[in-house]
């Protein structure tokens, strides 16, 4: 049984602060060419620049800002923080940025070819409503294109697992990707097989892990949820790993579409890659030439054979972008 209620967190406070944006500038920015290439596909594949193309979640502007040039400005943008419609409107005064709920869209009824949203969706404790308000504005044969970026949102996620498990993180590549599932029943269990002084960080955990986990993913504690993960792992306490992040958000997203009608028509990773000159975030990082983006999973590596590939003062990128599209029977 699942948790009826989410409960706030600090994370999902987060957007509701125009700092986040700032906070992914830097990963987004080493490789925005190559996001922009995974973009240009998805959209003249699936979009024409004629119909009417409603974003929801459109933040301070980022898909606008990548999509390509016939698209540009030919968004409806809804937003529903007042600040970031704001924003966009100051950094793009013909942007037509709206302020609105995205559970009550001001849109009628069938009048969109396409609804849209970028890395939106796996912020919303609760999906039903929001698909069921895609649903009613896209046109019978209109497309809902959701496209994720960033890794989703671990707590959301975490608050529908079962009551009678403690979430543990499970790191891939230093990043939460999941979860091990340890029974509250056994946890007195994996204490016995844990160091002595790792025990009051693991009680603090245990007793209330949505807050931990934020706490500790805000401010700089990789270390600790990396040997807390490894902690996990190696005991030999009865556990179940979830699905990754993505691969949950994915299951959920096409469990609330098909509920509410939609036909799915594709659901799959897209990447692109690009040779381009270094720009400052690459030069912050002058030891690496190559820089990845694998749906939040972030990398920066030196690729020999690149030394010789690439011109002078260029560095390649790769990006990777997790689509879902559906249908509107």
């Amino acid at each position: 049984m699942k948790n009826e209620q989410p409960r706030e967190s600090s994370l999902e406070q987060e957007w509701q602060n125009p700092e986040i944006f700032e906070m992914y500038e830097g990963g987004r920015s080493i490789v925005r060419d190559a996001t922009q290439k995974v973009i240009k596909e998805i959209f003249e594949k699936n979009i024409s620049p004629d119909g009417v193309i409603v974003e929801l979640g459109s933040g301070i502007g980022e898909l606008s800002k990548i999509a390509p040039e016939k698209y540009k400005n030919k968004f409806i943008e809804i937003e529903g923080t007042e600040r970031f419609s704001r924003i966009r409107k100051e950094k793009d005064e013909k942007a037509l940025a709206v302020t609105a709920d995205i559970n009550a869209l001001p849109v009628l009824s069938e009048s969109a070819d396409t609804v849209v949203s970028y890395s939106a969706f796996d912020t919303l404790p609760v999906l039903n409503t929001a698909i069921s308000e895609v649903k009613r504005v896209l046109k019978k044969g209109g497309k809902f294109i959701n496209l994720l970026d960033l890794q989703p949102n671990v707590l959301i996620l975490m608050n529908e697992l079962p009551p009678d498990v403690i979430p543990f993180p499970n790191i891939v590549n230093r990043i939460v990707n999941g979860f091990q599932l340890v029974k509250k029943a056994d946890y007195e269990k994996l204490k016995k097989e844990m160091n002595p002084a790792v025990i009051p960080m693991f009680d603090l955990y245990a007793n209330d892990p949505m807050y931990s986990l934020g706490f500790m993913s805000q401010n700089g504690m990789q270390d600790i949820l990396v040997h807390m993960a490894g902690e996990v792992k190696n005991a030999s306490i009865e556990k179940t790993v979830t699905p990754t992040l993505k691969e949950s958000f994915g299951e959920k997203m096409i469990r609330e579409l098909t509920a509410n009608g939609f036909k799915i028509i594709k659901v799959e990773d897209v990447s692109a890659e690009d040779s381009v000159p270094a720009n400052d975030s690459h030069k912050k990082m002058p030891e690496y030439n190559y820089f990845e983006n694998n749906v939040g999973s972030i990398y920066a590596k030196y690729r020999a054979e690149l030394a010789t590939e690439l011109p002078p003062g260029y560095v390649k990128e790769k990006s990777t972008l997790f689509s879902i599209i559906a249908e509107k029977t």
